[in-house]
């Protein structure tokens, strides 16, 4: 699933040194808008600190967001939608992927991140704090707390944590999402095995 990725499937537009990566459904329910007064707040604290958004949102949606950050806005890429290899791509060079969602029940984002030993900057709740591990894996903040969120984004900026890019994710959960563990439990369940 995370083959190191050809050069050629890298976008066309150059990636910056460093950045976060913020990815999937762009909308209310994860984080997006959350995460976009964050930003603000985090500025303050690091003007430099750099973020790739990928992934379908409303048009209004995006201007609202660029013109809420005025000149920050230059620290954020707008992608839209992206080919799988390219997503996966930028996600592996990325020192951080930020999803911090309100609502979710099996985060895709997460685990796609924890596969690539990618942290994960996420929320306290929405099942992503049965993925990551704070200090570990990740960091995670109280839902819809902006300046926990803002805070948490400045300290992995910083590298003031351990939850740094290029880990392996072992947990009982990655076990259980197993291609063979997780259709063996579901024959179980059905009472096919």
């Amino acid at each position: 699933m995370f083959s190191e990725p050809e050069e050629n499937e890298l976008p066309d537009r150059p990636l910056p040194d460093r950045y976060f990566v913020h990815f999937g459904q762009l909308r209310t329910r994860k984080g997006t808008e959350w995460l976009a007064e964050a930003l603000l707040l985090a500025w303050a604290e690091e003007p430099a600190l750099t973020m790739l958004w990928i992934g379908p949102a409303e048009k209004a949606s995006v201007e609202r967001w660029y013109a809420r950050w005025a000149e920050h806005g230059r620290n954020v890429t707008y992608y839209g939608a992206l080919p799988r290899p390219q997503l996966h791509a930028i996600l592996r060079r990325a020192s951080a992927a930020v999803l911090p969602s309100i609502v979710d029940n099996l985060p895709n984002t997460v685990i796609e991140s924890l596969l690539a030993g990618v942290p994960v900057i996420g929320s306290a709740g929405a099942s992503i704090d049965e993925l990551v591990q704070p200090g570990i894996t990740g960091e995670l903040v109280p839902i819809l707390d902006t300046p926990a969120l803002a805070a948490a984004m400045v300290r992995v900026w910083r590298g003031q944590t351990s939850a740094a890019p290029g880990f392996t994710w072992t947990s009982a959960t990655r076990t259980e999402m197993s291609p063979p563990v997780a259709v063996g439990n579901l024959l179980r369940f059905a009472g096919l095995s």
